[in-house]
């Protein structure tokens, strides 16, 4: 199981640019590339109400407006500046061959989730895609976890939660299953600290790592 911004892509610049067109729009003050980067994992909602927690009481009705102006506005685009990081691609095609079931569980909406796997063409790589839309408890929960696995199939047993922040490892913890950090996403702590059960620094060395956690050299 993946998860999808920080690990898959660098997902950033496009809600920076989302995000800027909207509050531009309503005349509120522009975020900084780091003032977003510091605001996404934790959903929409969350993101938003980080993001402008420094412009001034949002009335709840208000935040749902600008909410919806948002993903209308990423959606008209939504890989306009959307990066991809590198080896992804490859490295799916790989585990792909290898006969790895693989899923998608984030806490990226339902909408801009699938747009973003449609438009970089990663979609075909995945048995199932679960969203913070699709789980009445969404990461840091490990019943997110556990219904994506059960959108795949899959038994827990043989299963590993990938992710960059503490909402993945965490999940995947209370979950029962083996986790791997990235170390190059959008943790906000030390990811030494997220205490997963292996690090990587770069998405290539992920099917090693999963050969290695299964005790073998290679797919079996």
């Amino acid at each position: 199981m993946l998860d999808l911004d920080g690990t898959l892509i660098d997902s950033v610049p496009q809600v920076h640019w989302a995000m800027n067109e909207v509050l531009s729009m309503e005349g509120m003050d522009l975020l900084s590339l780091g003032d977003v980067k510091a605001s996404v994992g934790d959903g929409v909602r969350v993101m938003f109400e980080k993001a402008i927690s420094n412009q001034g009481f949002i009335r709840e009705d208000e935040l749902d407006r600008l909410i919806q102006k948002y993903l209308a506005t990423y959606l008209d685009d939504p890989i306009a500046k959307t990066v991809v990081y590198e080896g992804v691609e490859e490295t799916l095609e790989e585990l792909c061959r290898a006969g790895a079931k693989m899923g998608i569980c984030t806490n990226k909406p339902s909408q801009t989730t699938r747009s973003v796997l449609s438009g970089t063409r990663l979609i075909k790589f995945f048995d199932a895609v679960v969203t913070a839309d699709d789980t009445k408890c969404p990461k840091p929960s490990g019943q997110h976890v556990l219904d994506t696995l059960d959108a795949m199939e899959s038994p827990k047993r043989a299963a590993v939660m990938v992710g960059d922040s503490e909402n993945d490892i965490e999940a995947g913890r209370a979950a029962g299953v083996r986790t791997v950090a990235v170390t190059y996403g959008y943790c906000q702590i030390p990811v030494a600290d997220l205490r997963a059960d292996a690090l990587i620094d770069r998405f290539n060395a992920l099917p090693k790592t999963l050969w290695a956690m299964k005790g073998g050299n290679g797919p079996k």
